[in-house]
């Protein structure tokens, strides 16, 4: 994935975030964990 700016990446590392979080609270897998930061 190629972003523009530094303001694409940074949107995109915080909806990273939000999407695992997610997972993790509708009880996925618990080794999606280990990529949080």
């Amino acid at each position: 994935m190629m972003v523009s700016n530094i303001e694409d990446l940074r949107d995109f590392c915080k909806g990273f975030r939000h999407f695992i979080s997610y997972l993790q609270l509708y009880g996925a897998d618990p080794q999606f964990a280990e990529f949080k930061s």
